[in-house]
């Protein structure tokens, strides 16, 4: 016994939105979810849409009930979603610390790290040093 397929079916105002979300949303994970309920309607089955965007079957039916419970708010990446970040541009405290110490010395961010993991219990790599610096520190004073 199979159950029973499932599909999204829109209005013509739904549909018109979700087309110019997929098309003009702000992330490419947004604008995937836009054209899978868009599919939906247009018949193609969660099976198909699985494999068309590389992903298990169960994954469709949350976009669905996302769909479903929120409509167009539904789809969009949920804020918190995703690692946090080890230090945040509002702490200025931290940033400046971080600062005094690459100014003091910038060509050794190895010893730079560990001062700041002994110091603080800020445990970062090189790489997100380096990113770090780059979008806040280098960033404001360019």
């Amino acid at each position: 016994m199979s159950r029973k397929k499932r599909y999204i079916h829109l209005t013509e105002v739904e549909e018109s939105l979700l087309e110019h979300h997929e098309k003009t949303g702000k992330s490419a994970s947004f604008r995937k979810r836009c054209s899978a309920i868009l599919l939906s309607h247009r018949g193609y089955s969660i099976a198909e849409l699985s494999r068309f965007f590389e992903v298990v079957p169960h994954v469709i039916g949350t976009w669905f009930n996302r769909w479903e419970q929120g409509q167009i708010a539904g789809l969009k990446t949920v804020a918190g979603q995703g690692r946090p970040r080890i230090v945040k541009a509002a702490d200025k405290p931290t940033l400046e610390l971080i600062t005094n110490k690459v100014e003091s010395k910038p060509s050794q961010l190895s010893s730079v790290l560990a001062e700041l993991e002994i110091e603080s219990s800020i445990k970062m790599s090189r790489r997100t040093l380096r990113r770090l610096l780059k979008k806040t520190i280098i960033g404001t004073n360019a």
